[in-house]
């Protein structure tokens, strides 16, 4: 069955690769199509999951953060494709088949193995390929934004490659794809509204691009680049331990944003912020939270391709490149849509942080 799989994903490359010529040339470009083959794959699986909510097996992991079917067999699939294509390549992914079943969950590994047509054994020895030694590897977040998934809302695929790069760390996200089954067709957020989905991609050097899940008719993503502050929009989280609504809230107020902000699950956000529908992200977690790189990896090499900038509150680039943890010094992330006014945004956030109602 495996081999019958990997049949059908050439065939997806082949079929998706004269598409993505959309994009410059770069070096990437295998990967790239690659990626965004194995993230429709995955989405095959999560939507069919989602539309059945009810009977979705889920536990619940030692940091006390939701795991689902979904989540185990989406994480199989794309490292599943990804570890056929490029045999020498690592993997940092959120999800673990042997904590689960030391946890007890055996249900939910059975159901996964059965969501992605594989054995309980495969499942088990695919989700928890890592190679720890490779020179480069693929930072993976099957579903970014469960409780947003479980809720039959937002959430996210989010896949990026890790290589050396020549930039502001040894290395870098040098590509990034977000799969957002539930945006609009055209990249926008409605409520009430599941979407048809969108793929986001980018590469660096090559740009951020869009299409339809289902189409392969990429168009060109570009942030606002707005001239100032003034009536813009702000894009968080839902969660308030991922999300200090006051702060930004009082961040809000000194930059004149709009009143009310969009709250989402996911890196969908930054999807939003990659295609203009957003400017100024924030995420500021309780003190003492050290964020994973699957959260952030693939979103900042989308949202700089984009025109945007995203660092940490004291302004410094993010460096994907350590392994399962960002810098144990990084206490929040922003990003902004417009560069140039993205240190007027930190010295916001950072007194909205300091001040109280």
């Amino acid at each position: 069955m495996r081999r019958y799989q990997r049949v059908l994903m050439l065939l997806e490359l082949v079929r998706h690769a004269r598409s993505l010529t959309t994009f410059p040339a770069h070096a990437y470009s295998k990967e790239l199509t690659a990626a965004v083959a194995a993230v429709r794959r995955a989405a095959q699986i999560t939507t069919k999951l989602q539309r059945d909510l009810a009977n979705v097996e889920s536990a619940t992991k030692d940091d006390a953060s939701p795991v689902t079917v979904a989540d185990v067999a989406a994480q199989c699939v794309v490292i599943d494709a990804l570890s056929s294509l490029f045999p020498d390549d690592g993997f940092v992914a959120e999800e673990s088949a042997a904590d689960l079943l030391e946890r007890g969950e055996r249900r939910c590994i059975e159901a996964a193995a059965a969501a992605a047509d594989v054995s309980v054994e495969e499942l088990c020895n695919i989700v928890d390929t890592r190679r720890p030694n490779s020179k480069r590897w693929w930072v993976l977040d099957p579903i970014d934004g469960t409780k947003g998934f479980l809720r039959g809302a937002q959430y996210c695929t989010a896949l990026s490659l890790i290589d050396v790069y020549e930039g502001d760390y040894e290395r870098e996200a040098v590509v990034g794809v977000l799969g957002c089954p539930n945006l609009e067709r055209d990249g926008s957020l409605r409520e009430g509204s599941d979407g048809d989905g969108v793929v986001v991609a980018a590469a660096r050097g090559a740009g951020c691009f869009m299409t339809p899940y289902a189409e392969d008719d990429w168009t060109p993503l570009t942030t606002t680049q707005r001239a100032s502050w003034t009536d813009g929009l702000l894009i968080e989280g839902v969660a308030a331990s991922h999300s200090d609504h006051g702060a930004s809230e009082r961040a809000a107020r000194t930059l004149k944003l709009k009143s009310e902000p969009v709250r989402l699950d996911s890196q969908a956000k930054h999807a939003l912020l990659a295609g203009g529908r957003g400017d100024l992200f924030t995420r500021l977690p309780r003190p003492g939270y050290v964020e994973r790189v699957w959260d952030f990896a693939a979103a900042k090499c989308v949202v700089e391709e984009a025109g945007g900038a995203i660092t940490d509150l004291k302004g410094r680039p993010i460096d994907v490149g350590l392994g399962t943890y960002l810098d144990a010094s990084v206490e929040g992330i922003v990003a902004s849509g417009a560069p140039a006014l993205h240190r007027e945004a930190l010295d916001a956030v950072n007194a909205g942080l300091a001040a109280k109602d």
